[in-house]
């Protein structure tokens, strides 16, 4: 596997993995657009697809539908050190699910 990022300028990036391009900018606390795709609002969605994936595998693998689930992801980032903290995952099952 491999990705590749370029500078597109001072406050966009252009991410490729294979055919996917995404257009990443800085948070506005670093003068970037407001409405820019961040670098964690990416790292958050790669966490959660990855997770989501073995958890549609058991949920599938088990005869659950998987029209009433899914899945969250919530994290803290830190501002003095701006890492992420307290990362929290939440998955949603059908209603059948047993408890």
């Amino acid at each position: 596997m491999e990705a590749e990022v370029s500078f597109v300028d001072s406050t966009w990036m252009r991410a490729q993995a294979k055919d996917l391009v995404v257009k990443v900018g800085l948070p506005p606390a670093r003068g970037g657009d407001p409405g820019a795709y961040g670098p964690f609002d990416m790292l958050l969605c790669a966490l959660a697809t990855c997770t989501a994936a073995g958890a549609r595998a058991f949920l599938q693998e088990r005869g659950f539908s998987l029209s009433e689930a899914g899945l969250r992801i919530h994290a803290e980032q830190n501002e003095a050190t701006h890492l992420l903290e307290n990362v929290a995952i939440d998955i949603l099952v059908p209603e059948n699910f047993p408890e």
